[in-house]
């Protein structure tokens, strides 16, 4: 198969994946309506979705111990994050 059949072949699956987000469908009822094979479906999603950033990918952030007057038994700590962290 060559290269530019290749890249067609994505673009169409790239249609037929965005047809689907705007259908509103779940994927099995999409396919089902359009004839389409489900382990087709989910592996060209797979091929053409965005890689999803892993927890590894992160920055690290510095770290500030702030002492308190507490006993050390009492003592917790406390993480802040600086905005656009997602939460847990």
């Amino acid at each position: 198969m060559d290269r530019s059949n290749v890249l067609s072949k994505a673009e169409s699956w790239q249609r037929i994946l965005d047809e689907q987000r705007l259908s509103k469908l779940s994927f099995a009822a999409f396919c089902s309506q359009n004839s389409i094979s489900v382990p087709s479906f989910y592996q060209w999603r797979k091929k053409l979705q965005p890689p999803q950033p892993s927890v590894t990918s992160q920055k690290l952030v510095p770290v500030r111990i702030v002492p308190t007057v507490k006993p050390v038994s009492e003592q917790s700590i406390q993480i802040m994050k600086p905005r656009g962290l997602p939460r847990d």
